[in-house]
């Protein structure tokens, strides 16, 4: 059944109780990155300098 339905064995699903009975859906997940705090500092300081980027605007 898992074959017909293109489910492989790693896939995460979400299973559900219906008045039919249970419905199975594919889970989307997604990475989640943990930042450090040297990451954090990084995406500050690049945030920095794209601020001081001339914009063409006004």
């Amino acid at each position: 059944m898992r074959k017909a339905a293109g489910i492989r064995p790693q896939d995460s699903l979400i299973a559900e109780t219906t008045p039919e009975g249970i419905l199975l859906r594919p889970a989307l997940t997604q990475p989640v990155e943990i930042y450090t705090p040297e990451r954090v500092a990084e995406f500050d300081a690049a945030e920095s300098e794209l601020a001081r980027v001339p914009t063409g605007r006004g």
